[in-house]
């Protein structure tokens, strides 16, 4: 698809407006996608007849002139020169009041809303879309990258950018121009990104506007406090102004205000050094080491760069930043080591991890000799080996005992992950707690005494999800209700929040699904929202919908469903867990081929880290998938490769949720395998064993066998009609407009004409329309969504 072809829609806001006003303002600066915007609106609105024009046509009232009659017409006002507008409305309000009713005027404005529209606003004639109605979501950047088939990483994009569209695709535009392969930070830096929203942006600027933006552009987030540090005597009428453009942003959730992102990509240097200095040392001390490493990035110092990446070592790997640590000397700094380890721990690089594994004894005995301080040289191998996928934790916990010392607490900087499961976070602890009694007992201790009280409460939240998941003796005592989660601070870390919320998810059960625990959910998902963290917010979105599903409220799911888009890829985009929960999700409303896509990289992924726990139910769930495809015989293969995996843990939940399906799988499996292993009788007692890890295998099955025959009539199990409605929403945007032109009669000639693409496109979109709706015809398809209401 080229790249012109590929658009957000952005039509929402106006199409709200267009039935309750007359006359419609798009305010904003050039590049935000208004133009985009409206052409997408016309293609919607094929009855309407477009009606381009001039200021001085709608003030003198020609361009009536050129409406057609028996259609509705829309005025599409050209900007004037200098965006100067006519300081009188009196040849708006004529030309408002001649008009038929149902026509309407679109004008666009850059920067201040001119004085003589205000009347028309304040009267209730004319609406003003703002700025951030245009602004790309993180999800429609994500989306954009992957429908041009670009290499960027979206998450640089979207912060970079802000989501302004035309930096976003001269980004793209750029990257495919380019042979090598540039990073959206190193493309922010190009010579015609900069001349881009110079010529197009800031040059018509007035001088004092563009001075504050200046002033301001290396500060990725100011507030008061800030602001007072920074600068004496801010002007608050000049502040309002660059918002009104949409040139500064404001953050509501955490009363921040910053120069919009893309913006700042072509400033100079106007800020003084010592200004950003006083900056990063607030950043710091606030924690927002995000914006320090942004604002050391502005002043092009790779020493500066360098000493805050190792100051924050610890707090960066999930983090926007520049790899200065990648190559020569750096890498005999231990921090550096530390982040260039995490870059390829996360993107599973076995050939640069296994390079960097034969390095760090040495880089450890160098670094000491050097003068380093032995206790954080210790801690941060630590850390290297607790993601290192080659150590069963068995091995890493014996590897606590020997590094370290009786009273010596190293910190694990991370254990959570992109993941909302401390179980199976960056390691999967599941072994800490298979073990007997005193083996486990014995773990516990070593934890307590060689870990960071930061790391404890992690620790817990794993064991208490183990038992879960396996029946255990804990949970059953707190009779799993919400008593059984430790009490937390409402300022504790965004990840031991999303853990707890994680907990609160499993435990509403049947006995337990109540207000109390959808109370509980609900107030941390609204906290969890707010986090800066993209990964936190994406896993929140994706926990709470998982949520909505095992309540039966299944109307959130259609809105989660869209937001996906139907893309799959996450490099830098969706966590592992989002996607993990789309399978679940679509596995719910009988989307199986989608489910199916996902699991293909997911359980790859799963295996490659030793995430037992995630493995297990990937596979299981992509037994599913086979079963419903009519693969029987591979599908009980599966299951038999999920048990195996789960085996040494004995995981008993994760089998229990899927449902009538699920459980019907299931004990078609235990049939199976009693047919076709003899012993599997033989095996099998007849007593209590107290617990699932004390059981024969054979037990083991049965006792999730019936776990899941129980447990089947508190999940979502749709019926097949209602399945279709959740079909239709995974239509794309393209193909709901082609629906609707079937539904006028239209042929795949005039289809194609409309839309601006080409006849083989048109039939490739319907046959994706019938092949989703389950038709074979244009009258079934028009038929089956007007019944379902979606027309």
């Amino acid at each position: 698809m080229g790249l012109r072809k590929v658009t957000i829609d952005k039509t929402a806001r106006i199409e709200e407006m267009l039935p309750d006003y007359l006359a419609v303002c798009l305010s904003g600066m050039p590049g935000m996608g208004r133009k985009t915007a409206v052409r997408m609106l016309l293609d919607k609105h094929p009855e309407v007849n477009a009606v381009f024009c001039s200021v001085e046509e709608i003030e003198d009232g020609s361009a009536v002139n050129r409406r057609e009659a028996h259609k509705t017409n829309w005025y599409l006002v050209r900007k004037p020169e200098g965006c100067c507008y006519p300081e009188s409305n009196d040849g708006f309000w004529n030309f408002v009041r001649n008009m038929p009713k149902e026509d309407r005027i679109l004008v666009a404005v850059d920067g201040l809303i001119p004085e003589s529209f205000l009347e028309l606003v304040w009267s209730g004639v004319m609406a003003v879309v703002i700025p951030e109605t245009f602004w790309f979501t993180e999800a429609e950047t994500y989306r954009y990258l992957k429908e041009c088939r670009s290499e960027l990483r979206y998450r640089e994009v979207y912060y970079l950018t802000g989501g302004w569209a035309g930096c976003i695709a001269m980004m793209v535009r750029l990257e495919k121009q380019l042979t090598d392969r540039w990073t959206a930070w190193e493309l922010s830096s190009r010579y015609e990104i900069r001349k881009y929203i110079q010529s197009q942006i800031l040059d018509i600027l007035p001088e004092d506007e563009l001075r504050m933006l200046r002033e301001r552009s290396a500060f990725p987030s100011l507030n008061e406090e800030l602001v007072s540090i920074l600068w004496e005597n801010p002007d608050k009428d000049l502040e309002e102004r660059l918002f009104v453009r949409g040139a500064m942003v404001y953050s509501p959730e955490n009363n921040s205000w910053n120069v919009q992102p893309a913006l700042r990509m072509a400033m100079d240097e106007y800020t003084s050094p010592e200004l950003c200095m006083k900056a990063i040392a607030w950043y710091e001390e606030k924690g927002q080491i995000q914006d320090a490493l942004t604002c050391c990035w502005y002043l092009h110092d790779y020493r500066k760069y360098t000493e805050c990446l190792i100051r924050n070592y610890d707090k960066i790997p999930f983090l926007h930043y520049e790899r200065a640590g990648s190559a020569g000397g750096d890498r005999n700094i231990p921090e550096l080591f530390y982040l260039d380890w995490m870059e390829r721990f996360l993107h599973q690089d076995a050939g640069g991890m296994e390079e960097l594994r034969a390095q760090i004894t040495e880089l450890a005995r160098t670094a000491v000799e050097a003068g380093a301080d032995r206790e954080r040289v210790s801690e941060i191998c630590l850390n290297i080996a607790y993601t290192d996928p080659k150590l069963s934790t068995s091995e890493w916990m014996e590897l606590l005992r020997e590094k370290t010392e009786p009273g010596q607490r190293i910190r694990l900087y991370f254990m959570l992950g992109e993941s909302v499961s401390y179980l199976s976070g960056l390691r999967d602890l599941s072994e800490l707690f298979s073990c007997g009694k005193s083996e486990r007992a014995a773990y516990r201790r070593l934890w307590e005494e060689r870990l960071s009280p930061v790391n404890q409460i992690p620790y817990h939240l794993a064991e208490l999800e183990y038992e879960f998941q396996t029946d255990g003796a804990m949970v059953k005592r707190g009779g799993r209700r919400l008593e059984v989660l430790p009490e937390i601070h409402r300022d504790a870390p965004w990840q031991v929040r999303l853990g707890m919320m994680y907990l609160a998810y499993l435990i509403a059960d049947e006995k337990d699904g109540n207000e109390n625990v959808r109370k509980y959910i609900r107030e941390l998902a609204d906290t969890l929202e707010k986090e800066e963290n993209p990964v936190c917010r994406w896993n929140v979105r994706a926990l709470y919908y998982l949520a909505e599903a095992k309540w039966g409220e299944k109307e959130g799911l259609m809105k989660w469903i869209r937001e996906t888009g139907g893309d799959i890829e996450n490099e830098s985009g969706k966590t592992r867990f989002y996607m993990a929960a789309e399978v679940k999700i679509n596995l719910y409303l009988g989307n199986y081929a989608r489910a199916g896509d996902i699991l293909q990289l997911l359980v790859p992924y799963f295996e490659n880290g030793h995430s037992w726990r995630w493995l297990s139910e990937s596979l299981f769930q992509r037994a599913i998938v086979e079963k419903e495809k009519g693969e029987t015989g591979q599908a009980l293969k599966t299951v038999a490769e999920s048990l195996a995996a789960a085996n040494p843990y004995r995981y008993v939940r994760i089998y229990t949720g899927y449902g009538r399906r699920g459980a019907e799988l299931l004990e078609e499996y235990r049939k199976w395998i009693e047919k076709t292993e003899t012993s599997y009788h033989q095996s099998k007692k007849k007593y209590k064993y107290g617990s699932v890890l004390r059981m024969p295998v054979p037990d083991w099955v049965d006792y999730i066998v019936r776990k899941a025959g129980r447990q089947k009539k508190y999940y979502l199990d749709l019926q097949e009609e209602q399945q279709n409605i959740y079909r239709v929403e995974k239509l794309t945007v393209t193909e709901q407009m082609v629906l609707q032109y079937l539904e006028k009669g239209y042929s795949n000639a005039r289809i194609s004409e409309i839309m601006n693409i080409k006849l083989p496109t048109v039939k490739t979109h319907i046959y994706n329309i019938y092949k989703k709706l389950g038709v074979t015809t244009r009258i079934q398809a028009v038929q089956k969504v007007r019944e379902l209401g979606l027309l």
